[in-house]
């Protein structure tokens, strides 16, 4: 039995206790050998106390040791180095032996938090469907998720539109859905130039038809999909306006001179930043789309996710400094038309991670040519 417990996992230990021993405030902090003792019957409560001070004394000579060490390089590096570099060059190398050491136990702490995370289940979605068995899904997702998900899978012409800024997750959102339809993921990003073959083909010189994403998507000779049109406030209104029949009716006339009924497992739908009203003073490409195109699709609003950031930070091993920075300033920043998406909350902790300087990151990945004054405002607003 003891050997068995050897390879077992420090939280399996602390379970098996919970089992066995009844849930003992002692065991929650309980390192593998005291688990191990007191499951075996070579040790009780007082030992597994005395363990875990002895941890604690031990945890502390080891923090004291990392001092020491960091102390020791910082002041032979000063003495070597002083009257042949420059203070930025002392500062840059103090720097990396610094961060070498706090790495070393940044690592330890992210490995401990993963391991832990991994013993809490995923929060499942259940979707229920009459006549049919519940969807179950699990894993990191949008709050939307599930409204999204019904929107598209219950509404009448199996369409939805979300709205949102950018970097709030719509496109890897409607992947997702596509992978929870069981269906395949198309898109197409729209900009005023595309043209109405670049959705339903064109027959080319020598008479062949070339098709399209949508055209495989929507045909029930094919197998079905959905068709994301990304940017669709982007478009050219006229354009769109050619997919209104393709939505309502089940059916569409393509170049090839083909009357195509639309697949039983087709979805169609958008993503766009505004609300397809026009242009605000954000997002100054946007065109206002005509009212029968968004008549027929319902919309959804999608918000930058905080929990699913916070999600992703962990993954990318994002400094908490920098996510509550970012925070700060994303919460003033868009009345000063300073767009703060999580694309700077994970890019600027990677590279942040990667070495470069905090100005460095905040000029690339944050303010991005906004101006010292606007700037100064912000960060006084965010008490930053």
């Amino acid at each position: 039995m003891e050997m068995e417990m050897e390879n077992m996992s420090v939280l399996e230990l602390r379970k098996l206790a919970r089992e066995k021993l009844g849930g003992q405030a002692w065991i929650a902090s309980a390192n593998k050998a005291a688990l191990i003792a007191a499951l075996t019957g070579n040790s009780n409560q007082e030992e597994a106390a005395e363990t875990k001070t002895e941890e604690k004394s031990n945890s502390k000579s080891a923090s004291s040791d990392e001092a020491s060490a960091l102390s020791d390089a910082l002041i032979a590096i000063i003495k070597k180095q002083s009257e042949s570099m420059s203070k930025d060059e002392i500062t840059r190398h103090i720097n990396a032996v610094a961060k070498n050491l706090i790495d070393k136990g940044r690592e330890e702490i992210e490995q401990k938090v993963k391991v832990l995370l991994e013993g809490i289940p995923a929060k499942e979605i259940i979707i229920k469907e009459q006549g049919k068995t519940d969807k179950k899904f699990s894993g990191m997702r949008h709050a939307a998720f599930e409204e999204v998900y019904k929107t598209i899978r219950f509404s009448k012409d199996k369409t939805v539109c979300l709205v949102g800024t950018c970097g709030s997750g719509k496109t890897k959102l409607m992947e997702q859905i596509a992978e929870a339809l069981e269906v395949e993921f198309f898109s197409e990003s729209v900009c005023q130039q595309t043209s109405k073959s670049a959705l339903f083909g064109m027959v080319n010189a020598t008479g062949s038809y070339n098709g399209t994403q949508f055209r495989q998507s929507y045909d029930e000779a094919e197998k079905g999909g959905l068709f994301l049109l990304d940017e669709a406030d982007n478009g050219n209104p006229n354009v769109l306006n050619a997919l209104n029949s393709a939505v309502a009716n089940g059916h569409c006339g393509f170049p090839d001179c083909k009357r195509v009924k639309r697949h039983a497992r087709n979805y169609i739908a958008m993503a766009m930043n505004t609300y397809g009203l026009g242009a605000d003073r954000q997002f100054v490409g946007r065109v206002q789309q005509d009212a029968a195109t968004l008549d027929r699709f319902p919309m959804v609003s999608v918000d930058i996710d905080d929990k699913l950031e916070d999600s992703l930070c962990l993954e990318y091993s994002v400094p908490s400094e920098w996510k509550r920075y970012i925070r700060a300033v994303r919460a003033v920043a868009g009345k000063y038309r300073v767009i703060v998406s999580p694309r700077a909350t994970l890019n600027g902790g990677l590279l942040l991670n990667s070495g470069l300087t905090r100005e460095q990151v905040e000029k690339s990945c944050l303010w991005k040519g906004t101006d010292k004054v606007t700037i100064d405002k912000i960060k006084a607003e965010a008490g930053v």
